[in-house]
């Protein structure tokens, strides 16, 4: 039976739709200090019901299958055999997809265990080398992350990981790694978003003229907030001036500020939304977005947990007892 011509027309839009995406979100990296060039649209895979199991498999997969080609994943999110079948059942060469892990700060404390958690990592996706691998979180101490980051380094130069970084740490924190090894991190993986704290904020542009890649996680405000309640906002304002959603804009302002984005979702359109490559946003559309007030919610407790300015001055506060600590510690994410 013959297909209408209309149908046809429908079909050849939306095949070509796909064709242009994929091209998209291959070509948009961002270039390490060693001159890995990073992909900056990843699957972040942690902390909602469907990160593991067969529903992070099919996320995967279909993350691959729409073009998508760096994904994170940790020791803490438990779901690394998950991602390994996903790679293998996508039909995506290994080379061509970045995988990020993270080394578990509350088990993963010294330079052997360092070393033996890479391998387990290897072994549990079945993969041999791994695009880059941090340490998740400060919490270790001085003493310990710097032991553990001595470990990255020899796992680098082994030809295991290909780049390495860490993830929550603060200024001073990367300072204390970089005297005692001479080792500065590509990457820093940190909740970054427009209503950080100007601490934050500052660190992030310190950074990016020091070569230290910054990844943003709660982009989008997290998995107990939904971005319905960014209504009235400058960012809901300039999604309605583009006719685009709300959470494009939102990764097209960590894009704009350097950063490399890793929104998490198990929905196919989601998915496949969150890859779209958003028109750079204009200086003016990001200033509007700096100046803009934190939406009611974003710092409830449904909302992102708030790193404030003590979390980015202070060096090794979360080392600190667990009865010392502030509330909004910085956890593993």
């Amino acid at each position: 039976m013959a297909v209408p011509t209309s149908r046809r027309a429908a079909l050849a839009r939306l095949i070509g739709w796909a064709a242009l995406l994929v091209a998209h979100a291959n070509e948009d990296t961002i270039r390490l200090r060693s001159g890995l060039r990073m992909p900056a649209n990843g699957l972040g895979t942690c902390c909602r019901k469907t990160a593991r199991g067969q529903p992070i498999i099919d996320a995967t997969k279909e993350y691959l299958r729409v073009g998508g080609r760096l994904i994170d994943t940790a020791m803490a999110y438990r779901n690394h055999e998950e991602i390994g079948e996903a790679l293998r059942a996508s039909g995506v060469k290994r080379e061509d997809v970045w995988i990020t892990s993270k080394l578990a700060s509350g088990t993963v404390n010294s330079y052997a265990k360092g070393l033996a958690a890479v391998d387990n990592i290897l072994q549990e996706i079945g993969t041999t080398y791994l695009d880059l691998v941090l340490i998740h979180s400060p919490k270790m101490g001085k003493e310990k992350a710097i032991a553990v980051w001595k470990a990255l380094i020899d796992a680098r130069k082994a030809g295991k990981v290909r780049a390495i970084g860490v993830s929550n740490f603060n200024a001073g924190e990367i300072n204390d790694l970089v005297e005692a090894t001479g080792e500065l991190p590509e990457v820093n993986q940190i909740q970054y978003h427009p209503w950080s704290s100007a601490a934050w904020h500052a660190a992030v542009a310190a950074w990016a003229g020091q070569g230290v890649v910054v990844t943003a996680y709660n982009s989008l405000g997290g998995a107990r907030f939904s971005t319905n309640d960014l209504a009235g906002s400058a960012v809901a304002r300039i999604a309605r001036e583009r006719g685009v959603s709300v959470n494009s804009v939102l990764l097209a302002w960590a894009r704009a500020k350097g950063c490399a984005v890793i929104p998490g979702s198990s929905t196919p359109a989601h998915i496949a939304e969150n890859l779209q490559t958003l028109e750079q946003l204009t200086p003016s559309e990001v200033s509007r977005i700096d100046a803009s007030a934190a939406p009611d919610g974003w710092w409830s407790p449904r909302g992102p947990n708030k790193y404030g300015d003590d979390e980015a001055r202070t060096p090794w506060r979360d080392a600190a007892p667990a009865k010392k600590r502030r509330r909004h510690h910085r956890m593993e994410h």
